[in-house]
């Protein structure tokens, strides 16, 4: 990981000058997961689960293909499994409105975040104290009152 955040510091200022968003580009094409590059660029570390738990993310992410091979395929398991399927057509929802926004990389990667980790990244850039990142942060949508609400049972404060 420290080898990672020192190419991304690399890539952002000497012979080279890519932007904030063309570094998180590059580690996205890299198979760099939304944690880890989050971790990169704020230089921060996190824990690495003993047992880690099969996701709505990684599901989706094992259906390969463009919208229309993605929706046929999601179509094919509503056959077999309906809640599973609702379950990843949300997500697909999710990650076609995510990708349209006029957001930077950075806040995409955080909205694709599920919730609890969505919180806890807000509450370590200290949404929960300043009100106008907390307002920001709802504008782009990464915040939503269901998180608001888990900010509020973890700090006491919105």
């Amino acid at each position: 990981m420290d080898i990672m955040r020192q190419h991304y510091r690399n890539l952002g200022g000497g012979t080279w000058k890519f932007s904030q968003d063309e570094r998180i580009l590059m580690m996205k094409e890299s198979g760099v997961g939304t944690q880890d590059i989050l971790d990169i660029i704020e230089n921060t570390y996190t824990d690495i689960p003993i047992v880690k738990p099969q996701t709505t993310a990684d599901i989706y992410n094992e259906i390969e293909g463009d919208r229309e091979q993605i929706e046929s395929t999601l179509q094919d398991i509503a056959e077999d499994d309906p809640d599973l399927a609702k379950v990843l057509i949300k997500h697909h929802r999710r990650m076609i409105e995510i990708e349209d926004s006029k957001i930077s990389e950075k806040d995409k990667l955080i909205r694709k975040l599920s919730p609890k980790k969505r919180v806890d990244r807000l509450i370590d850039m200290g949404a929960h104290k300043n009100r106008e990142l907390r307002n920001e942060m709802l504008n782009k949508g990464i915040a939503n009152k269901e998180i608001l609400q888990m900010i509020y049972k973890r700090t006491g404060t919105y």
